[in-house]
């Protein structure tokens, strides 16, 4: 303990911290240009994943599109890596798999079941 204080005082650097600035400057790293955010290594993976999905044989998202969104998120957001899972998240629920379609489907079928159930009932 003694020597972690000398060595502050000393100006030498800890290694503890070390690789916590390491993993905090690596997840609020941002781009400096859009540009240079499209064309970054993690961006086209990105791209090519989301691209790749499919829906009853249908290619659900165009690259073109993505690129679009990913522009339109990146001035509001922070990091690069904020950019990307703000962007995954609207992508899920644009494609429909966050669940909730088959929630309310299921919601749906039953109110209707509970609904001609009453109609029966009331011989309507």
């Amino acid at each position: 303990m003694l020597f972690q204080y000398a060595s502050r005082l000393a100006g030498a650097p800890q290694r503890e911290s070390e690789p916590e600035q390491s993993n905090t400057s690596a997840q609020s790293e941002k781009s400096a240009t859009l540009e240079e955010f499209l064309k970054s290594s993690e961006t086209k993976q990105f791209i090519r994943e989301w691209s790749a999905k499919t829906k009853d044989g249908k290619q659900i998202f165009k690259r073109r599109g993505i690129s679009e969104l990913l522009s339109e998120l990146f001035p509001s957001q922070p990091s690069n890596k904020k950019v990307l899972n703000a962007a995954s998240k609207i992508l899920k629920l644009l494609g429909g798999m966050d669940g909730l379609d088959g929630f309310l489907a299921g919601l749906k079928a039953k109110s209707e079941g509970i609904m001609s159930g009453i109609k029966n009932l009331l011989g309507s």
